[in-house]
C-alpha cells in the first residue's frame, strides 16, 4: 500500500498520515478475508474446518473496498503500480506478487465462493 499512499500524496497534495486509519483498515480488512486455516484445522486434516460464515462475510467485505478503490482509481493507468498483493500457492507454498487490482478482486471473489461452497457441504440436506 505504499504506492498507494505515495500516490495520493504525489496526485492529490493531501498528508499521507490523514489516511493511515483508513490504509491500516483495508489491511487488516485483507488479513481476514485470506483462508487462514487454524491450528486445529490444520491438525484435523479437513481443510473445509476453516471455513466460516464470519470468514466469508470478511471476503465480501474486502471485496466491495476493492470495488471501491476500483472505482476511485478508475483509469487502468492510474491504478498501475499502485498495489502489491502476494498469494500463496496453497499446495506448494510459493508465493506470486500481482499488481492488479482486478486479479485480486477475482481472487477473493473465488475464495468467497469456496467458502460458501464449503460451508453449504456441511449443511444438511
Amino acid at each position: 500500500m505504499n504506492h498507494l499512499i505515495v500516490h495520493v500524496q504525489a496526485t492529490y497534495g493531501e498528508d499521507p498520515s490523514d489516511f493511515s486509519r483508513e490504509i491500516a483498515e483495508l489491511e487488516s480488512l485483507r488479513a481476514n478475508a485470506c483462508i487462514r486455516p487454524s491450528a486445529a484445522a490444520s491438525a484435523s486434516s479437513d481443510p473445509s474446518s476453516s471455513a466460516s460464515p464470519s470468514a466469508a462475510d470478511a471476503a465480501k467485505k474486502y471485496y466491495c473496498q476493492l470495488e471501491l478503490l476500483r472505482r476511485r482509481f478508475s483509469g487502468a493507468a492510474d491504478r498501475r503500480g499502485l498495489f502489491d498483493f502476494t498469494w500463496y500457492d496453497c499446495y506448494l507454498g510459493i508465493a506470486s506478487n500481482y499488481s492488479e487490482l482486478e486479479y485480486e478482486m477475482a481472487s477473493v471473489l473465488y475464495n468467497a465462493g469456496a467458502l460458501h461452497s464449503q460451508l453449504g457441504a456441511r449443511e444438511d440436506r
